[in-house]
């Protein structure tokens, strides 16, 4: 097979691949989201034939209070006493003076005091990713179903027989 003819194989294989990884990460997205959303899974392994070759993980927001009611929250912050607080970043740096309690209520740092108009941010799911699954690793883990000069075993690199 010629430079050309090769290209045309592989490109052929690629639309193919392309259009089953589209319609598998859509399932397999949603099983990962649901995951998250239910014990909040992160990661799990992905293994061919007992062997993990990569992993799918959520990618998540950070965590974190976030002002909701600026109003409220500034005016916390003067009848405290707190002017260096109204004179922050909003949000951002703000958070950094608050913390959860075990009631879920947010706290000003070291002290009893509900803050108002601030609440806490839970880490939220931002995209799910297939991480490895290198065609080193894959070809290795299927290496009793590959046989020698498959097109399949030549496309992930060969498969060491040692």
């Amino acid at each position: 097979m010629n430079n050309v003819e090769e290209l045309a194989v592989l490109t052929a294989l690629k639309k193919m691949c392309d259009k089953r990884i589209k319609e598998l990460r859509t399932d397999t997205d949603a099983a990962m989201l649901d995951a998250f959303n239910s014990d909040r899974t992160t990661e799990r392994g992905i293994f061919l034939n007992g062997q993990r070759v990569g992993s799918q993980k959520v990618q998540t927001t950070t965590p974190g209070f976030t002002i909701i009611d600026e109003r409220a929250f500034i005016g916390f912050a003067v009848d405290n006493g707190l002017d260096m607080l109204y004179q922050l970043k909003p949000s951002k740096d703000w958070a950094a003076y608050i913390e959860l309690g075990a009631d879920d209520e947010p706290y000003f740092q070291g002290t009893d005091a509900v803050v108002p108009g601030a609440a806490w941010e839970p880490a939220r799911a931002k995209c799910v990713q297939v991480l490895k699954c290198e065609p080193e690793a894959v070809a290795a883990a299927l290496h009793i179903q590959l046989n020698e000069g498959s097109l399949v075993a030549g496309l992930l690199g060969g498969v060491d027989n040692d």
